[in-house]
């Protein structure tokens, strides 16, 4: 019975050695890859990056000499942004859903009734939709670009009675990164979708920050959604505007403003005297720029590529059966 034992330990030590052998084989390679591809300084950086980013799901990165790019598989979201080791998006650990870069499909703010309405069912659906606290498979990665997949199930069936499958692509670029979003509709039924896309953008003055659109007007979402002028919000103060209509505001309170016919394939945010960030969207798919901070020293600010909100249920994004959505939003640092 004693030699029998010593056999099973033997063997079980034999096993737990290979394992520990084939575990190193394939870590090892990547290691010396990460260390081949990026600088002694560059990969004690993104280490230390990744030290300090907590995520909910699988934590990835992707980087080069000028971008970090954390990124968790819950919500395929970015959770950190650097550009030459300064902080682009806003991260606290303490509160991950409100940091980095949330996306919200396939809606965009909160609906009407909290319901979905489709194909004359209703479905309970939250705010800002539901792929936000999914967990996504990874379904490739290299040192400067990440793609995750969600496909519908069960559970998605129950809020979102639609068969798709929704991919994004997160691809460094010069001075930030592109993202890549696709739904494709598996469904035999149109599908509708009224997206958004949640940046907090990391703030060192709360007082110096000021945004330009061609919009005269904006849902006030917080005085019932109403329609205002800028100015009249109370939020936005107009220092410059020119004979195409591009006005430069000065963004003051806690606005939650989503504004209308802002009109920008390009978007400029000026974050103090030092920081210039570029937001690069579709205005034809994302119809609304939401700006939104919690408090008047919030240490971010967030100005959201949107969609009107309850337009899921009314004047949405319509995808036929077994076709696709596809768009790309870009965010860099251009001053």
């Amino acid at each position: 019975m004693l030699l029998f034992l010593e056999n099973v330990r033997t063997k079980s030590l034999i096993v737990w050695h290979w394992t520990i052998c084939l575990d190193l084989l394939i870590i090892i390679p990547y290691y010396f890859a990460f260390l081949y591809t990026n600088s002694r300084d560059e990969v004690h950086r993104i280490l230390e990056i990744l030290s300090k980013t907590k995520s909910i799901g699988t934590t990835s990165h992707i980087s080069n000499n000028e971008i970090a790019v954390v990124l968790d598989s819950h919500g395929a979201k970015a959770l950190s942004l650097e550009h030459t080791g300064s902080k682009v998006l806003y991260y606290d650990p303490h509160d991950i859903s409100h940091s980095g870069m949330p996306l919200c499909f396939p809606n965009f703010g909160p609906l009407e009734n909290g319901e979905l309405i489709a194909n004359g069912k209703h479905f309970k659906m939250g705010q800002h939709g539901f792929i936000r606290d999914r967990d996504f498979e990874i379904k490739h990665k290299s040192a400067d670009s990440i793609t995750y997949a969600l496909k519908s199930d069960a559970a998605s069936l129950a809020v979102f009675p639609f068969e798709f499958e929704f991919t994004v692509k997160y691809s460094i670029i010069r001075n930030g990164i592109t993202m890549k979003l696709i739904m494709e509709n598996n469904s035999q039924e149109i599908m509708t979708i009224a997206p958004g896309v949640h940046p907090y953008f990391a703030v060192d003055n709360p007082m110096e920050i000021f945004l330009n659109t061609k919009a005269e007007i904006g849902n006030n979402n917080s005085d019932g959604y109403r329609e205002m002028e800028l100015e009249e919000s109370g939020v936005f103060r107009v220092t410059s505007d020119n004979k195409d209509g591009l006005k430069t505001v000065h963004v003051q309170g806690t606005p939650d403003m989503h504004l209308i016919n802002h009109g920008l394939k390009k978007t400029n945010v000026t974050i103090g005297s030092t920081r210039t960030i570029e937001i690069i969207s579709d205005p034809e798919v994302f119809n609304r720029m939401a700006v939104w901070r919690k408090a008047t020293d919030s240490k971010f600010i967030c100005v959201e590529p949107a969609f009107k909100q309850n337009a899921i249920n009314s004047g949405g994004i319509e995808i036929a059966a077994r076709k696709q959505f596809v768009t790309e939003l870009s965010i860099c640092v251009v001053g």
